[in-house]
């Protein structure tokens, strides 16, 4: 398994200087760590935040149009154009793969789509102007929305795609922000038990921390340059700030006591943080003259950090000496998305036996596998009758990251459908092959793994509650 980055960018502003090597209307696909050219999907111009993929496909919005590209990772050209209600300023998918939402241009509305059957299943003005971001928590269970109109929402899935549209409301909603929102991330853990948190950035040189259970103000940093794009570390130690008069600013999340020498963190309790321009929390890009960031992106092991620019750069740093490692194929329009993953062949390989045929650099698939893997057309209208005939089908258990490829089906994670049967089976496997005796050692196998996890959890509260002892002593 190999790291990718992908990114895309705009059209290319009239009068710009580009290298003559740039490229224009592709999204690229690059080797992170080796800078190996793998792809260039073609005929594609996307606004900001509006490119994302599955393990199956890349989907983007077209710039200044209501259309939707589809690619498939073995094919560079087209191979699907979705025609949307309206044109569309930015996209997410959820982490089950499941479901698409997209922000409205003019109208500030929020779309959310089933991918497996293109069903529209909410379609309501949310913003008053344009939605600039659109994230999903890790769990899949919460969509925050920010705009142009300064306001940051958040939204229950379950709520949207209830059917009931008119009755849905935001979870909460924040309106500290001033200014248009230019960047948004939310970080890992429950979005119900307060673990994870949202974090945002303004053109009213802000970035701000929420709590995305319920949408507290956690922490306010005030800037010394209005930012343009925003990133958070896997670990959430540190928040990445680009900038529109260029360069990345680092903002520590925990720093070590003074007097203590223990790691406290930085901020909460709606404290807000004035930070200078000093040069140790912040780099400039090394560049003829300065050029605003536009798009940020951290490689899995939160060790390098790729930036996108407004002059169509893209360059890979390290986070340790602050140094240029590498510098990617440049664009010739601003740079409006990267993402960084792991390379999926295991995925786009085809297990059927019947005549393959060589597909692109990222593995073969046939051209029955290719038909069943199509995205059904959207629709352009909440049809109410399409909802009450439609049973929502979603992946419980593996999914397809770390799944056995052995075991699953490339569609599976569309429809479903094994899910019932898996169930099945394994109910059966259990209740079969020995009878009561079998059950009986099951069942004890169960309480003895019940009795060792009792017993973690009273050496995880022993521990804490030294660590409570210590922490108290040393206040």
């Amino acid at each position: 398994m190999e790291e990718l980055v992908l990114y895309s960018s705009l059209t290319a502003a009239e009068g710009v200087n580009a290298s003559a090597t740039a490229v224009s209307g592709v999204i690229s696909a690059i080797q992170l760590h080796t800078g190996t050219h793998i792809s260039s999907f073609k005929q594609n111009t996307s606004p900001a935040n509006a490119t994302v993929f599955t393990p199956n496909h890349i989907i983007s919005v077209q710039e200044g149009k209501a259309l939707l590209n589809v690619y498939t990772w073995t094919k560079e050209a087209v191979d699907q154009k979705i025609v949307l209600p309206e044109r569309l300023s930015c996209i997410a998918i959820s982490p089950c793969n499941n479901w698409l939402v997209g922000g409205g241009l003019e109208s500030g509305r929020l779309f959310v789509w089933e991918l497996s059957s293109g069903i529209l299943w909410f379609a309501r003005e949310a913003h008053y102007q344009a939605v600039t971001h659109l994230k999903f928590s890790a769990d899949s269970s919460l969509v925050i929305s920010a705009s142009k109109d300064s306001r940051i929402l958040a939204w229950r899935l379950g709520d949207l795609v209830s059917g009931n549209q008119d009755e849905v409301t935001p979870a909460w909603s924040a309106s500290e922000h001033t200014l248009a929102v230019t960047g948004l991330e939310i970080g890992y853990g429950g979005t119900s038990g307060g673990d994870a948190r949202v974090y945002s950035c303004s053109l009213d040189q802000t970035v701000r921390v929420w709590d995305a259970a319920v949408g507290t103000l956690l922490s306010t940093f005030i800037l010394s340059d209005k930012p343009s794009a925003l990133s958070v570390d896997p670990a959430e130690r540190m928040i990445y700030v680009g900038q529109l008069l260029g360069g990345v600013r680092i903002i520590p999340l925990y720093e070590t006591n003074k007097f203590s020498g223990s790691l406290e963190a930085v901020g909460g309790a709606r404290r807000i943080i004035t930070l200078d321009a000093d040069h140790n929390n912040a780099w400039t890009l090394i560049t003829s003259a300065p050029t605003a960031i536009t798009a940020l992106a951290l490689s899995f092991n939160g060790l390098n950090i790729i930036t996108g620019s407004q002059s169509g750069d893209v360059i890979v740093w390290d986070l340790t000496s602050r140094q240029i490692i590498r510098t990617l194929k440049s664009h010739r329009g601003a740079i409006g998305s990267i993402q960084c993953f792991w390379k999926p062949f295991e995925n786009l390989t085809s297990k059927s036996k019947s005549k393959e045929r060589k597909g692109g650099a990222f593995g073969t698939l046939n051209a029955v596998s290719r038909d069943s893997l199509k995205i059904p057309v959207f629709k352009r209208i909440v049809e109410v009758k399409d909802q009450n005939d439609h049973d929502v089908w979603c992946q419980v258990g593996n999914g397809i990251e770390g799944c056995d490829d052995n075991s699953e089906d490339e569609n599976d994670w569309m429809n479903g459908s094994n899910d019932s049967e898996r169930a099945k089976s394994q109910a059966l496997s259990f209740f079969s092959d020995g009878g009561e005796n079998s059950l009986r050692a099951k069942v004890q196998s169960l309480e003895n793994d019940l009795s060792k996890l009792y017993g973690c959890y009273g050496e995880l509260q022993n521990v804490h509650e030294q660590l409570w002892t210590a922490y108290s002593e040393n206040k």
